[in-house]
Formats: structure tokens, C-alpha cells, sequence
């Protein structure tokens, strides 16, 4: 697969300004926390979901075709479980696919934990045309999913510096 050198830069570039984003998020909110604010001016979740969106949508098809690595060879990863689908699908490139297809159609459900705070996402896909029966699932904590957008961001650099 050979990707234009523009697209490669402007991978990378959206790839550097998305973590630096989550960073920056994640680091006021947890300045507001230190400081007992109760009002949040901004909510990393929020942004670590838009990041990981992003991140998966933002690739060539082309360049994320390329990435079938089974996930339990992934073993630095979160261990992300597929809940409904096919096992034998549980490729690095079935996973964001189905993120990807489940994030944009927003069949995404937020879970609260005992605080009340965001602690895990289920992300599923639906049959058309009726969209109604779950044909794949994954559910995932948010410490799992921040994990995940930083390996991939990782990942999708070094393929990308390999076509340079």
C-alpha cells in the first residue's frame, strides 16, 4: 500500500494535535478536581471519546485494511472483549471497524459507576435495514478505551513513519 506523502503529513499532524488535545482536557480537569470545583468546564470522557472517533475515522481505509493484527497479540492493549460477534473476527482491524461503525451511528451507551461519573462505554453495530438486531458489541472501561486511543495513535504513527 502506498499512501501520498500530503496524506501521510496530514495523518500525522491530526494524529500529534488530537493527543495533545486529550492531554490538555484531561490535565484542566484534573486541575478543577484538585481544586474542588463542582462545575465542570470540561469534560475529558467527552473528549476521549471525540478523540478515539477521530482517530478511527480520520485514517485511509487503506492504511487501516493494512492493520490485522489479532488483539491477543496486542499484549501492552487493553483487553478489549468482543460480547456479541464472532470470535474469530477479533482482529485489531474488526475492533476499530466496529468502534468506527458504532461511534458514528451512535449506538454508543454511557455507564455510570458508584460516583456517578462515566466509567465504561458499550459500542455495538445493528443489521440493516431495520437496524434493531446487535450483531456486534464490545463494552469497555474508560481507562480501557483511553488506552486504546493512545496504543493506536502509537501504532498508526509507526505504520505511517513506515510509508515515509
Amino acid at each position: 500500500m502506498e499512501l501520498p506523502k500530503d496524506e501521510i503529513d496530514s495523518a500525522l499532524e491530526f494524529i500529534r494535535r488530537t493527543k495533545g488535545n486529550l492531554e490538555f482536557i484531561e490535565f484542566a480537569a484534573e486541575e478543577d478536581e484538585k481544586k474542588g470545583k463542582t462545575n465542570a468546564r470540561v469534560w475529558e470522557v467527552t473528549q476521549l471519546v471525540n478523540s478515539t472517533l477521530g482517530l478511527i475515522i480520520f485514517p485511509s481505509d487503506a492504511l487501516l485494511d493494512s492493520i490485522t493484527t489479532p488483539l491477543h497479540r496486542l499484549p501492552e492493549w487493553p483487553d478489549i472483549k468482543v460480547v456479541r460477534g464472532s470470535p474469530a473476527k477479533d482482529t485489531l482491524h474488526q475492533l476499530v471497524k466496529g468502534l468506527r461503525n458504532g461511534l458514528a451511528h451512535h449506538n454508543v451507551e454511557f455507564i455510570n459507576g458508584k460516583d456517578k461519573k462515566i466509567s465504561r462505554l458499550r459500542i455495538w453495530n445493528c443489521t440493516p435495514p431495520e437496524y434493531i438486531e446487535k450483531i456486534w458489541e464490545v463494552s469497555l472501561s474508560i481507562d480501557d478505551l483511553r488506552t486504546f486511543c493512545i496504543k493506536f495513535s502509537e501504532m498508526l504513527v509507526r505504520e505511517l513513519k513506515g510509508h515515509i
